[in-house]
């Protein structure tokens, strides 16, 4: 029986920061501050993930909590501005 995970066209259509940093071969700090310059388009979509658990050092078990938020860019949005800005990612 053939078990393969199907996704949805949206989320092939959608790229994460790791993605982007092989697209442009630049490290995410790079791309962040493209981003703050209005260099690179901000992400289309921002998903904030509560994360839980327990932590347990030395037979103490501690519970945490924390945010986590992850960024996804429209592929259509980068293939576009890589297109147009090619020569531009050569001279940084």
């Amino acid at each position: 029986m053939n078990k393969e995970k199907k996704c949805n066209k949206e989320e092939k259509e959608l790229l994460n920061v790791i993605d982007i940093t092989k697209l442009t071969n630049r490290h995410s700090c790079t791309v962040y501050r493209w981003i703050k310059k209005g260099k690179f388009p901000a992400p289309s979509d921002v998903i904030t993930k509560k994360v839980e658990g327990v932590y347990s050092p030395s037979n103490k078990p501690r519970k945490y909590s924390f945010k986590v938020q992850e960024r996804f860019w429209k592929k259509e949005d980068v293939e576009k501005w890589l297109a147009d800005n090619k020569d531009k990612i050569n001279e940084e």
